[in-house]
């Protein structure tokens, strides 16, 4: 029998999952070891081991070698997770194949316990047996909780087990495996240490990334509409600000926090602002909802999109409480632009208004029959029509009368809740007179006459406001809410008039300070400090500044950041602004002294806030910095303006290591120069000549890594810049044509054909003279595109000196002299020769070549890229 599972967590094996034993792996495998093996190449797999070794998770060999490539046992792995998970390792197990006295009793003890191993069948644990990379896809999803899948593109992924296949996708998912060079995931190999290193250290990441709030991820879902996802809860009026948002410098519209707190979705004005290349998406950091004092990380992103799916209709609705309905509601899958439409054959107007809904009236729907509605060239925002698309719709009966409850809004407030969409003209009208609210003795209650619609509540929440005092007297008073018939709800149901009470009790509570929130700027300066409280507050135009006395006992309210000013509070608002007047970069730790009565609650009675203290730890002044203004790129030369003295030379953290930069997504070009200017605080990068295949106006650039003199670290800045081709065109093919001339080609299209200065063509071993040969473009065909070397006869009259003699020379003036010089000029053929283009494939012609010179000066690409020079081919 299989040992029963104390988890959920179970790595129950079957016989044919487990390997064969192999010989034990002594004890020294774990034995202390230094972080630096000779048999571990540089790269991520020795990262990963010395990160594992330094924390007393993995060791190597007494021998000093770690030897990656051999395979993990399964009493390995147990002590590899027990250490990395910090388990418990007290308890008993009984494993009939292992012994309490083997060193792995304990480790293999722990994973049991945490669900994270188990038996196979017949109850034995198979410390031995190697572990496959499947197995240990498994193991580490459980070992840590991971969760969420990933589409599986290995090439065998068909040999990948049943029952391992939801644990690999997990694994993919979160970045812990991946497949070979080939493509391959080799799901039953033995995994190596190395490689289960590797996905140790990987799956520690991944936990470590969790905890710290950031931005998920960022995805247009239409032309004008991009959904922002944090890791964590943020706090809503943060996350709504539409200033922590920007793609190119430009803000959203609007930034609405969905219901599950982390996603956030930004409207823009404009399909272009959303349809860039390699645009910038800037997401700036966001309070977290559970700790406003936290934030996440400043977020960049390259970012391009375009929108090429055309918007269908989602839904209608059509509702009444007869039998005709007079309206449709329609919505979109997106926000629409413009459309027609057509409802049961009959034009009618529609105005998304730039939304994904919008309201089509004046019909008349029976609503025991099926409709339709049609609209057409249905257009989004980014352009894409959809010329026609329809959806058939029944009309909902709805004579309920509405209902509603009362809730205690503060100690001044009543919030109604009703059921269902309001008549907002019905319900203001029935609260605008000082009859609606009654006291214990039914007298009434005073309140504001204008009520209106909670924002977002889609009509069915309203706040009556009281003004009359309540608390004279009483710390509790119960009121009652006069409900007339008049209140109908947005299809004319009548609400049935009544009266509902609710209490309200006198708020006592001082509003109380939780947190405080240090503000920057993109270059690390303290700009403001916000104070935030436990409830909203009254309006005050002028609250009091604190007194600020730094770590040496020096009162320092007047200089501090030239002095603080408090802003004003917004009645309702829940914190309060103190702005610097000189934002600079501090650090140390300084007491803030607020005064009693700083802010007051909007409670009957006005409770004031106590004293209270903060002490701001502003830190070593080990801060960061951000690059005030976006490189710039001449001709292949990059400027990095830092904005401050930076590190160069042979150190660490310099801006001169060209390790610190990446273009294009690769380390920057084998033998590119940075130098720093005498102030260190520009960087010139220039890039070597043919090193830059391509010209791209965007480029990806990233600098990072980079500390300034006084110890701030860059924030990671990527951007884009603009680079140009560099590549010298080259001669890659010269082939002889059946009528002795030659086709030659380049590895890129020119601009400017080469001219005969720009070759050399050489023949049985000696060099012709430019005027021996011509080179002229080919147009047409199927070498177009290539150039023809022809070369040229010149004809000798022979003694006798007359033309047309039998004894004239047809011959190739080699030196350019244009007279024949036997033994220097090639003589093609003798007789009655005619002067014009000879034949390469005469048998005279032993060997030609066909070349560049040193450096060709008119044959050039569309960058202005001369030929590369010194480039020989042989053409027979």
């Amino acid at each position: 029998m299989a040992k029963q599972k104390t988890s959920r967590k179970a790595f129950a094996t079957t016989a044919a999952a487990v390997m064969a034993a192999t010989a034990v792996t002594p004890v020294a495998a774990f034995a202390a070891s230094t972080t630096s093996f000779p048999d571990v190449p540089a790269g991520e797999y020795a990262d990963a081991i010395n990160n594992l070794v330094g924390k007393g998770i993995i060791n190597g060999f007494d021998d000093g070698t770690f030897k990656p490539n051999d395979p993990v046992l399964r009493e390995q792995a147990a002590k590899i997770l027990a250490t990395a998970l910090k388990l418990d390792t007290t308890g008993t197990e009984n494993y009939p194949d292992v012994s309490p006295d083997n060193w792995s009793y304990k480790y293999i003890v722990a994973v049991t316990k945490a669900g994270i191993f188990g038996g196979d069948e017949s109850g034995k644990f198979n410390p031995f047996a190697n572990l496959t990379r499947q197995e240990a896809a498994k193991i580490i999803v459980e070992a840590f909780d991971f969760t969420g899948s990933s589409e599986l593109t290995f090439g065998d992924k068909a040999n990948i087990q049943s029952w391992a296949v939801p644990y690999v996708k997990t694994a993919v998912a979160n970045g812990i495996l991946k497949g070979d060079d080939q493509g391959n995931f080799n799901p039953n190999a033995n995994i190596k240490r190395g490689d289960f290193a590797l996905m140790i250290q990987r799956a520690l990441n991944a936990v470590e990334n969790a905890k710290t709030p950031k931005v998920e991820s960022v995805s247009a879902i239409n032309a004008t509409q991009v959904v922002v996802k944090f890791n964590k809860e943020v706090d809503k009026t943060d996350a709504e600000t539409v200033a922590r948002y920007s793609i190119n410098g430009v803000n959203p519209s609007t930034a609405v926090l969905g219901s599950d707190k982390k996603s956030v979705t930004l409207t823009f004005a404009a399909a272009n602002q959303v349809e860039v290349t390699n645009g910038v998406l800037v997401v700036e950091p966001v309070k977290l909802a559970a700790d406003t004092d936290k934030t996440t990380q400043k977020y960049t992103q390259v970012f391009t999109y375009e929108d090429t799916v055309k918007p269908e209709i989602a839904s209608v609705e059509a509702k009444t409480n007869g039998t005709v309905a007079t309206s449709l509601t329609v919505k979109a899958s997106e926000p629409i632009q413009s459309a027609l439409a057509k409802v049961d054959g009959t034009y009618y107007t529609v105005n998304f208004g730039g939304t994904d809904t919008a309201t089509i009236t004046g019909l008349s729907l029976e609503a025991n029959k099926t409709h339709t509605l049609e609209l057409i060239n249905l257009t989004d925002k980014g352009g894409n029509v959809t010329v026609s698309t329809s959806k058939s719709f029944n009309v909902t009966v709805d004579t309920v009368a509405p209902t509603a409850t009362l809730t205690p809004q503060g100690d001044k407030q009543i919030l109604v809740t009703f059921n269902k969409p309001m008549d907002v003209s019905t319900v203001a009208a029935a609260f605008a007179a000082n009859t609606a609210v009654k006291d214990e003795t039914l007298s009434t209650v005073n309140h504001d006459a204008v009520v209106s619609a909670v924002s977002g509540s889609n009509d069915t929440q309203f706040v009556i406001n009281i003004t009359s005092t309540l608390y004279t007297n009483k710390n509790t008073r119960t009121l009652t809410v006069v409900f007339p018939s008049t209140i109908k709800d947005k299809l004319g149901n009548a609400m049935v008039a009544g009266t509902q009470t609710v209490t309200l009790t006198k708020d006592t509570a001082k509003p109380v300070p939780t947190g405080y929130r240090v503000v920057k700027n993109a270059n690390g300066e303290v700009t403001a400090i916000d104070v935030t409280f436990s409830e909203g507050l009254a309006a005050n135009a002028n609250p009091a500044e604190p007194t600020i006395v730094n770590m040496n006992g020096v009162d320092v309210t007047s200089s501090f950041l030239g002095g603080l000013t408090a802003s004003a509070i917004t009645a309702g608002d829940k914190k309060v602004t103190f702005t610097a007047a000189t934002p600079a970069k501090i650090s140390g730790k300084y007491a803030f002294s607020f005064g009693a009565g700083l802010v007051t609650d909007q409670s009957e009675t006005g409770n004031t806030s106590d004293a209270f203290n903060y002490t701001i730890d502003f830190g070593s002044g080990a801060t960061t910095f951000s690059l005030p203004s976006a490189p710039t790129a001449t001709n292949n030369v990059i400027t990095v303006e830092f904005g401050r003295a930076v590190k160069g030379g042979a150190v660490a953290n310099s801006a001169t290591d060209v390790n610190n930069y990446t273009l294009g997504g690769k380390p920057l070009p084998q033998g590119t120069t940075i130098v720093l200017d005498a102030a260190q605080d520009t960087a010139t990068i220039t890039l070597p000549a043919g090193t830059i295949e391509k010209t791209d106006a965007n480029a990806v650039f990233t600098v990072a890594n980079v500390m300034s003199l006084n110890g701030e670290m860059l924030n990671t800045y990527t951007g884009t810049v603009s680079v140009v081709d560099n590549v010298k065109p080259v001669l890659n093919s010269a082939t002889l044509n059946n009528d002795g001339t030659v086709s030659i080609g380049f590895d890129e299209t020119l601009t400017a054909g080469p001219d005969a200065d720009d070759l050399k063509v050489t023949v049985n071993g000696v060099d012709l003279a430019t005027t021996a040969y011509t080179v002229t473009p080919i147009t047409v065909g199927a070498e177009a595109g290539k150039y023809l070397l022809t070369v040229n006869g010149l004809v000798d009259n022979g003694t006798d000196g007359n033309s047309g003699g039998g004894d004239d020379i047809l011959y190739v003036d080699v030196n350019g002299n244009s007279v024949y010089n036997a033994g220097t000029d090639i003589v093609v053929t003798t007789g009655n020769v005619t002067a014009g283009t000879v034949s390469l494939k005469n048998a005279v012609f032993t060997s030609v070549k066909v070349g560049t010179v040193a450096s060709p000066n008119t044959g050039k690409d569309a960058d202005n890229n001369f030929l590369k020079g010194n480039v020989v081919l042989t053409v027979k």
